[in-house]
């Protein structure tokens, strides 16, 4: 019997820019802009995608609350946003910060940015800064799309972070009839088949988190 093959690395940032990594401060005009992100990132997802969303009975009318999620392709993330009844905060990988335009747009609405596989305290920090000041914060700690579609093992960052902030964490489940096909993986055309959203008192995947707490 062969092996199965293995994945590749988890990528690493090669750029270290810790002078952007910060909690957004909500000022009037973040917090107008992250208003009509939401609603415009409703339109887009209503007209280029065909989203099923399960348990947002379960979304708490206000955080603190840390959503986990797995990560497929780019439609994870504008799908939950738009879904959920409130912008959420969320950490997003520096790489994004240099993309034309979208970049922009990105750090307008307010993300911490993070330096993948790599100690990034500071990311840190700033995520525990805002579960303490009651956010709503959204996490992906696979660091990746799925390269098999399939439950990657996180980094461990969501664990840390559900641990020494002590708040409640939100399992959400992204999936899609497309990924067989890697180019669905990239907005326009691709087609999240549903994503669920459990209880936040449920046991979160070790696999997930990637660590297991121990007392």
């Amino acid at each position: 019997m062969q092996d199965k093959p293995s994945l590749p690395p988890k990528p690493v940032s090669e750029s270290w820019r810790p002078e952007l990594v910060r909690l957004p401060q909500m000022t009037f005009a973040r917090r107008t802009f992250r208003a009509f992100s939401h609603g415009f990132l409703k339109l887009i997802t209503k007209i280029c995608l065909n989203v099923t969303a399960e348990g947002l009975e379960n979304v708490p009318p206000k955080g603190p609350l840390l959503v986990v999620i797995n990560h497929i392709g780019d439609a994870d993330v504008p799908a939950i946003i738009s879904a959920l009844p409130f912008p959420p905060d969320a950490l997003g990988k520096i790489e994004l910060y240099d993309l034309p335009t979208l970049g922009k747009l990105i750090d307008w609405y307010g993300v911490i940015w993070l330096h993948r596989g790599r100690a990034d305290i500071s990311a840190l920090r700033a995520a525990l800064d805002g579960l303490a000041e009651g956010r709503v914060l959204m996490i992906a700690p696979e660091g990746r799309y799925s390269v098999t579609g399939a439950l990657e093992e996180g980094n461990g960052g969501a664990a840390f972070l559900h641990v020494i902030a002590g708040g409640p964490a939100m399992p959400g489940g992204v999936f899609s009839r497309s990924f067989s096909d890697a180019t669905h993986r990239h907005l326009p055309g691709f087609e999240v088949l549903a994503f669920v959203l459990g209880h936040s008192g449920e046991t979160m995947c070790p696999r997930l988190l990637g660590a297991e707490v121990r007392e």
